[in-house]
């Protein structure tokens, strides 16, 4: 409604014309062009006003490298961030992106806005208020992340169903993130065994460091960033292969129920033009 708003003033200034004045053919009055042009362009403009149009679509994107980030300048990076945009354009979407906490960002495709965002793994919970495109990225699969002066308490287990059922030792998660569907169900199953954490990631490094929960899961692709995004020594820490954990995950957008489906579709055919799926 909001572009409605603001096309109104402009539609005011037009001669009153009915609904059939937007049919080919029901106008009676031949002789009278000037005015049929006029109701033409106003019925154009009430088109382009009508709800579910979208002429800029709000892209959102949370700070997490070497996925999405803002540099220094403002400006939106990272591997992903450079890969949306090309398939929004061939879409032709004109997608504004901005810097958002995963918390508001979920807030807000549980609202009415016409919002996406970029780089979600796609869950159960997440198709009851959002729908997804097609594949934009499959991680490397996830290891297990803890300080190196640590890594004995954690030779003995080869998979994380171990470490979470045997060892005591406690994984720290950010609260509302996924991390597929086999850990996430681990995590529900061993729920004393795992520390959520309403923060974003870079805290949850801090944490680990500071002991407060024992280890992290991140994809290998994740882990020089982050550590040196929270101020943390990449020497200071090791990483664990664990083989239960399912080939990397998938990402994708995520579009609030709000976004017309035409567009979703739209992108989804760039996408599939770009990767060959």
């Amino acid at each position: 409604m909001a572009h409605w708003r603001r096309l109104l003033p402009v539609a005011r200034g037009f001669p009153r014309v009915g609904r059939e004045s937007c049919s080919p053919g029901r106008s009676s009055d031949v002789k009278r062009p000037l005015i049929v042009s006029w109701a033409v362009l106003a019925c154009t403009l009430f088109f382009l006003a009508m709800p579910g149009r979208v002429s800029a679509l709000d892209v959102q994107y949370i700070e997490y490298k070497p996925y999405y980030y803002t540099d220094a300048s403002g400006q939106p990076r990272g591997m992903l961030l450079e890969k949306a945009p090309a398939a929004f354009k061939a879409a032709k979407v004109d997608a504004v992106f901005s810097s958002m906490p995963s918390g508001r960002i979920l807030s807000a495709m549980r609202s009415d806005a016409q919002v996406a965002s970029i780089g979600w793994f796609k869950t159960a919970e997440r198709e009851q208020f959002a729908r997804f495109s097609l594949p934009i990225y499959v991680n490397k699969p996830q290891v297990a992340v803890f300080p190196i002066q640590r890594a004995a308490r954690f030779e003995p287990y080869s998979t994380l169903r171990a470490i979470l059922r045997n060892s005591g030792l406690v994984m720290g998660v950010v609260a509302g993130h996924s991390e597929g569907e086999y850990v996430d169900g681990l995590r529900r199953s061993k729920p004393r065994h795992v520390a959520e954490i309403a923060a974003e990631e870079a805290n949850l490094v801090r944490m680990l460091a500071a002991g407060r929960v024992d280890f992290i899961l991140l994809s290998p692709e994740e882990v020089d960033e982050q550590l040196a995004g929270a101020g943390y020594s990449r020497a200071d820490f090791a990483t664990k292969p664990l083989y239960d954990i399912p080939a990397g995950n998938a990402r994708y957008i995520m579009y609030s129920l709000s976004v017309p489906q035409e567009i979703v579709a739209a992108v989804d055919a760039a996408i599939r033009a770009q990767t060959g799926q």
